[in-house]
């Protein structure tokens, strides 16, 4: 029930709902493509329904009703919920779920320095990340239209690897590579969560290190769970570079 809830709340409303809106009003957006993302979100509620239906029968029912009536071919043509088959899991995608936890991180830092600045929900403000390599370019391009639309930043721009050095203050670390806002309102705030951000990188890393210095840890822990700290060391240490520190 926990794990269904969380899904629903936090990936299906917070944001697979919201990245689609983006796309349904996408200029140059085809009746196809539209069709194709209405097409998944309605087939990944059918299946949510699915999963609550034993928990919650009454309103996961009505929702189904509704839903079928609506389109029936992402209901499967099956009336009743209650009749319904169980949802088939589908093949996972490393990569995509890689990207989007990326994605996903961008969004939350920028959203969590507006809120510091105290900037108003509707003010667009510039923001600028220089790419830690030409890949990371090329993702964060791949996520412009997100970016902008779900964190009011316009223009975004980014720079290539080496193309220019990021403001001493001011910038904040993102899986892409530094970014910062171009706003006098959020430059002071950026500042604090950046030294904020700085000092628990560099607790987790004091943490990190003590734990794959011990012998005991890193010959008796399962190899996956060793391997897992160690890239999670290099992750904080690429942080905390971007970070001046």
């Amino acid at each position: 029930m926990a794990a269904t809830y969380d899904f629903a709340w936090n990936d299906f409303c917070d944001w697979f709902l919201e990245m689609a809106k983006v796309e349904l009003r996408r200029e140059g957006a085809t009746a196809g493509d539209r069709t194709r993302v209405w097409r998944r979100a309605a087939g990944t509620l059918a299946d949510m329904l699915r999963l609550l239906h034993p928990i919650m029968p009454f309103i996961t029912e009505a929702i189904w009703e509704s839903l079928h009536a609506t389109d029936g071919v992402v209901t499967g043509d099956d009336q009743l919920l209650m009749t319904a088959h169980w949802p088939e899991p589908g093949a996972r995608n490393p990569d995509a779920e890689a990207e989007f936890s990326a994605l996903a991180e961008l969004i939350r830092s920028i959203r969590n320095a507006r809120l510091e600045s105290g900037l108003a929900a509707g003010q667009q403000v510039p923001l600028e990340l220089l790419a830690e390599g030409s890949e990371d370019g090329d993702r964060a391009e791949r996520a412009r239209r997100y970016v902008e639309a779900l964190a009011r930043v316009q223009p975004f721009t980014i720079h290539a690897t080496g193309s220019m050095t990021p403001p001493a203050d001011g910038a904040m670390a993102t899986p892409f590579g530094p970014a910062w806002l171009r706003s006098d309102e959020a430059a002071g705030a950026v500042t604090q969560q950046r030294q904020h951000e700085k000092e628990r990188i560099e607790q987790s890393l004091t943490r990190l290190r003590a734990l794959l210095a011990n012998s005991d840890f890193t010959s008796k822990a399962p190899a996956e769970v060793v391997d897992r700290e160690r890239t999670r060391l290099r992750v904080l240490e690429g942080e905390l570079r971007q970070l001046g520190g």
